[in-house]
């Protein structure tokens, strides 16, 4: 039966099916350059968001910007030790990046102003609909988790519309 093969081992086993030994050792060096260039990438890009874009103040800061890329690579790290697989960390991060940028995306797309604080708030509550629905309703099965957390973002938008559009009453 196949309910005991693991997918994501599919090319390496294929590979030493059917080439010969150092072709087999080629085809896994390229798998593994390949992913280390990714999260080499990745790692960077997350420092450098952090640094340069979210606290600019610290840009410059030589030790504050290595100590960001540590703690990202331990977090990363954590993350890539927590088990499960690949395929489930990819779709968990497509679905954050869906449901934070999504949203916001969307509504900025169709001219609508949102201030600073109410696209963090859509961020961030976006993300916490994914996080919630995966890990803690643990409902990811039954429903991607992409549709609760654009959802939560409109509905932050939506909300914020309304507070904002209510008559001031004087007190």
């Amino acid at each position: 039966g196949g309910e005991g093969f693991d997918t994501e081992l599919a090319m390496p086993m294929l590979a030493q099916q059917l080439l010969p030994s150092v072709l087999v050792g080629l085809v896994l060096a390229g798998l593994f350059a390949a992913t280390m260039s990714t999260a080499d990438s990745q790692l960077l890009a997350c420092s450098a968001a952090l640094t340069q874009d979210i606290f600019p103040q610290y840009a410059q800061n030589y030790q504050v910007v290595k100590m960001v890329t540590i703690g990202i690579t331990l977090a990363m790290l954590g993350v890539a030790l927590s088990g499960g697989s690949v395929f489930s960390l990819v779709v968990l991060a497509w679905s954050s990046l869906a449901s934070g940028l999504g949203p916001l995306l969307v509504v900025r797309a169709l001219g609508k102003d949102v201030s600073g604080t109410v696209g963090a708030t859509m961020m961030l509550s976006g993300i916490a609909a994914v996080l919630i629905w995966r890990f803690g309703l643990g409902w990811s099965g039954a429903m991607y988790d992409v549709l609760p957390g654009m959802a939560t973002g409109f509905i932050v938008y939506a909300i914020s519309q309304k507070v904002s559009s209510a008559p001031q009453q004087a007190s």
